[in-house]
């Protein structure tokens, strides 16, 4: 099972969400290397485009699939990557970019390569489903799909920042069962509302497995 660091829940006002993100910033940073030391030993993947880019859907109850994914959009590369066996029955890794896959990582369960390389305009969402987590108190209950609102936004200067110009927006939640870590990257330090509407909308497509 993942080793899963408490994030706090998004603040209420921009100084309250500015100290949160200060003092939440060391726990992603040990989120982060787990993930990476993790899906460093992940096999195989399946990438697939294909679909049409539509506008963020109103909120609406998760649809249900055998595996963590995404429905497929147009301009949208998916990575659906399969676990060792040891890991597969508490946890999935997913994730979609609207950039092409870069690097030889596109099959490790991290989207390592092609977060460091984005540019203006490239987004890429990861997400992580487990069964169970060490720290379920952690993890806001949603009867629906996370938004971006149920996270907070780093901008720059944080820890483990794959490269200067590249922002992040953390999730943490519980939907349907499922215990979700979101990270979306932004390969730009300040997102514009075209990043921002196609985060939403890829958000949206997210599918959740059966656990």
């Amino acid at each position: 099972m993942l080793e899963r660091i408490p994030v706090p829940p998004p603040p209420a006002t921009l100084l309250e969400r500015s100290t949160r993100q200060a003092a939440g910033l060391a726990h992603w940073r040990l989120k982060l290397a787990i993930v990476t030391l993790v899906t460093g030993s992940l096999f195989g993947a399946i990438g697939v485009a294909a679909g049409a880019l539509l506008a963020e859907p109103p909120a609406a109850p998760p649809e249900r699939s055998e595996i963590l994914t995404f429905r497929p959009a147009a301009g949208w590369n998916l990575v659906v990557t399969p676990l060792p066996e040891k890991l597969q029955d508490n946890n999935q890794i997913a994730w979609a970019a609207n950039v092409p896959l870069a690097g030889g990582r596109a099959a490790s369960g991290w989207s390592r390569d092609t977060v460091m390389t984005l540019g203006p305009g490239g987004v890429v969402v990861f997400a992580s489903a487990a069964r169970q987590v060490s720290d379920a108190a952690s993890y806001d209950a949603l009867d629906r799909l996370p938004t971006l609102d149920d996270g907070y936004f780093v901008a720059d200067g944080y820890e483990m920042q794959p490269a200067p110009n590249v922002s992040v927006w953390m999730i943490e939640c519980r939907c349907r069962g499922v215990y979700l870590t979101v990270q979306v990257w932004f390969g730009r330090n300040d997102p514009t509302d075209s990043d921002l509407e196609a985060a939403r909308a890829e958000l949206g497509r997210l599918v959740l497995p059966e656990m």
